[in-house]
This record gives C-alpha cells, sequence and structure tokens, in this order.
C-alpha cells in the first residue's frame, strides 16, 4: 500500500502582505517548518491573491508546496464582501481538495468540501483590551472570530495567556486548543551591513515594533527622557517599526525631544537586513506593551545575545522566565530604573537566555501541529 500524503491547504496571504508582520512571520516559519520536517507525508497547497502578477513574493518553498494565485481578483474584493455578509468559499479560491484547512490569520472561509479546519488565534485584544484596536479591525474581528472558533477542529493559539482567554470567551472544549509559541529563526551569523538610509547611535536600546497606543511606545520616549545624562550620551534610542495610529500626538512628542537633544531615532518599518543589524548591535531590547499575546522581539534579540526589558504581565514571564528585566508598563520611572539597571549589568539576565531560548524551536512545533492535524483528519498513521 502507498503512504497517502496529508493534504493541508492554507491561506498564504499573510505571506504577502506589503509589510510583513508578526503574524506572516509566524506563517512563513510554519509552513516552513512543516514541509522540511515532513517532506513525505505531508501536501501543503497555500493560496494568496496577487492582483495582476504585481507581486513578487518570499515564500517557503519545498518540494512538498504549491501555490495557487488570484490574479484577476484583488484581495480587497474578499474583505468587502465579508463585510457585507458574504462569505466566499476558499474552496473556490483555492481549487484544491484537501484534508484540513489552516487559517492562520484569526478568521477562516467557509468550505464546500467536508475538509477539516484549523484556524490561528493569536491574541484576543479585541475581546480584552479592544481600546488598542482601530474601530475598523476591532468590529471585524469582533464579528468573525467567535464564528471562525466555533466552527473549527483545532484552534491553535501561541501562548497559555491567549489560551485561557480563549476559553473565558468562547465556549470549547480545551482539548481543542492546541499552543505553538513562536521560536526565533536561527541567527544570521554574518554581519549585516549597516543602513545606509538611518543615522544610527554607536549604542543604542531598541524598540521592535509597530507605533501603536497598545505598544505603549509613549512611555518607553518618556521614561528614556528621565535616564541619567551620562546613560543618554552613552546610548540613543531606536525605534523600530511601522506606523499604526494614534501617534500624531507620540510623534510630535519625539520632535520636540528630538530638537531638546534627545538621540531618539525613529527607523520606521525597516528591512530584513536592517532589522538583523539592528538586532546584532543593540545593548537592550526594551518591550513596554500594554496587551501582547506572546512576544516574539523578546527571544529575537535573546538569539542574538541582547538582554530585555519588559512589561511585567503574565504572558511576558511566560515567554521569557527569570531571562528578561521586569518593569511596570504604567510607572515611566519603573521602565527608566530597570533600563538603567539592565544596561549598568547585565550578566545575571545573559546568563538566563542560553536556557530560555533551548525551550524553543520550530521542529518541536511542527511535530505538533502534524499530530494534531493527524488525529482530527483521522490520518494517525499517515495512509
Amino acid at each position: 500500500m502507498n503512504k497517502q500524503k496529508l493534504s493541508v491547504l492554507f491561506d498564504a496571504n499573510p505571506l504577502v502582505a506589503g509589510q510583513k508582520s508578526g503574524v506572516g512571520y509566524y506563517t512563513y516559519q510554519l509552513i516552513d517548518a512543516l514541509a522540511k520536517n515532513y517532506p513525505d507525508e505531508l501536501m501543503l497547497v497555500g493560496h494568496y491573491f496577487n492582483f495582476l502578477g504585481r507581486k513578487n513574493p518570499d515564500l517557503p518553498d519545498h518540494p512538498n508546496i504549491k501555490y495557487k494565485t488570484s490574479v484577476l481578483l484583488p484581495g480587497k474584493v474578499l474583505s468587502v464582501a465579508r463585510r457585507l455578509g458574504l462569505q466566499l468559499p476558499f474552496d473556490i479560491l483555492i481549487k484544491s481538495r484537501g484534508d484540513i484547512a489552516l487559517f492562520p490569520n484569526f478568521v477562516s472561509l467557509p468550505m464546500i468540501q467536508k475538509a477539516k479546519k484549523a484556524v490561528v488565534i493569536h491574541d484576543l485584544c479585541f475581546e480584552d483590551f479592544p481600546q488598542y484596536l482601530q474601530e475598523a479591525n476591532r468590529s471585524f474581528l469582533q464579528r468573525f472570530v467567535p464564528h471562525s472558533v466555533k466552527k473549527a477542529d483545532v484552534v491553535i493559539t501561541i501562548s497559555e495567556s491567549t489560551k485561557e482567554a480563549i476559553l473565558k470567551h468562547y465556549n470549547i472544549d480545551p482539548k481543542n486548543i492546541l499552543i505553538t509559541p513562536i521560536p526565533p529563526a536561527e541567527p544570521i551569523k554574518e554581519k549585516a551591513p549597516r543602513p545606509q538610509d538611518i543615522e544610527l547611535p554607536k549604542k543604542y536600546i531598541l524598540f521592535m515594533s509597530t507605533l501603536e497606543p497598545r505598544k505603549n511606545f509613549i512611555n518607553l520616549v518618556k521614561a528614556y527622557s528621565l535616564l541619567p545624562r551620562q546613560l543618554k550620551h552613552e546610548y540613543g534610542l531606536v525605534l523600530a517599526g511601522g506606523n499604526g495610529w494614534e501617534t500624531e500626538e507620540a510623534m510630535a512628542n519625539i520632535k520636540r525631544l528630538q530638537g531638546e537633544g534627545e538621540n531618539i531615532v525613529v527607523a520606521g518599518y525597516v528591512s530584513d537586513d536592517t532589522r538583523t543589524y539592528l538586532y546584532q548591535n543593540a545593548s537592550l531590547l526594551v518591550m513596554p506593551s500594554h496587551y501582547e499575546g506572546f512576544g516574539m522581539p523578546i527571544l529575537e534579540a535573546m538569539s542574538y545575545g541582547v538582554p530585555a526589558a519588559v512589561s511585567d504581565i503574565p504572558v511576558f514571564h511566560e515567554v521569557a522566565g527569570n531571562a528578561a528585566a521586569y518593569f511596570d508598563k504604567d510607572d515611566v520611572g519603573s521602565i527608566a530604573t530597570s533600563i538603567e539597571n539592565v544596561l549598568r549589568d547585565d550578566q545575571a539576565i545573559k546568563n538566563n537566555m542560553g536556557r530560555q531560548l533551548e525551550k524553543y524551536n520550530w521542529d518541536s512545533v511542527a511535530f505538533d501541529v502534524m499530530a494534531s492535524f493527524k488525529k482530527v483528519t483521522g490520518k494517525i498513521n499517515g495512509f
């Protein structure tokens, strides 16, 4: 008897977004790990919108991955249709049959065929802290996520904290929830080129995330301004990430501080090479978020040997353990003190980072996801 491959259809649109987000990174690494670890057991078929062939995306590339594109249909059509209550079946888009369909970005699509469904819920900010989302995004998630969770055979999430939130808000069986943390990619050992379009300080404190209210970068800027003059002379502050929403007042304050001589650099959204350079050369990562589903930059920084000072929130303790310094995110003085303490002596944190990183790898994630898919499809032995 020939072994029959498990066929997984997946929404590849997070992979082709103009500015790849954390969801895009997670999707890339998960699909890559599944394909690489199960070349003889798994067939993956992804779909994405590529209107008139204008995109040239960087996609996981393995012999057991195929991609289907919608060239004549813009992706925005699907969003508009959803808001009008029209759900286009995923089968029509992907034109393939599968055992299970994977939707890695919160919301699933209906299926004509009787395939199983898996949906990835990265956080429940829209339920627990709706003030940190734009109204359109918040209302979309509040409308479609509950139905997607209810219809899923597997609900994948990225932390124990988010699993608890899912169980609090939705009446589903805990056994149907799979936790897949987000391991960092293998650090790049070759020195990345110094970016020519950003004037970087020789030493710097790094913030790596979208600039938006949930990320609490406003308090970080205030905390930096409170640091002793000597430290600020030695270390600049680099804010790297795309511009989100409700940033006008914060950016005006940053410009004022820059005019007063504060060494604050707003780098904007950065390329992969620049991102690598920033991690390779940072002295400290600071993540002052009000809320997160995981905390991927913490582990990314650790992988480059960079210590982190982060918000004292449950999910960050889950991610970083005793390999980070913690502060009260709402207390600017607490943030400043934590930054100063780590910059002056980071050895205790660095001593714990290696052991913490050992807990995370994509092979283990792929194994757990594959086992879950086999179980719900009934293909336990792959035949």
